[in-house]
């Protein structure tokens, strides 16, 4: 029971993770301007490094929660 609420914080930062990189994902140069940075170049280029952070933050999030999801409860 004392593990619950830290778990919980855990497993809300993950999926909080999950949504900022599919927003990434999806759009990248609109959700780059919400994180108070310059609006990226139009270009091909930076729109594949952002995509490219969206894996990496969806991977981060998805990593975390399998942990959780496998780890053994005894301790």
């Amino acid at each position: 029971m004392r593990n619950a609420i830290p778990l919980s914080l855990a497993a809300l930062m993950a999926v909080a993770i999950i949504v900022i990189g599919y927003f990434y994902l999806v759009s990248p140069e609109r959700v780059s301007g919400s994180f108070g940075l310059k609006p990226p170049a139009p270009d091909a280029d930076t729109r594949s490094w952002l995509r490219l952070k969206g894996i990496r933050d969806a991977v981060a999030g998805l990593v975390v929660l399998t942990m959780m999801l496998t780890a053994d409860s005894d301790w």
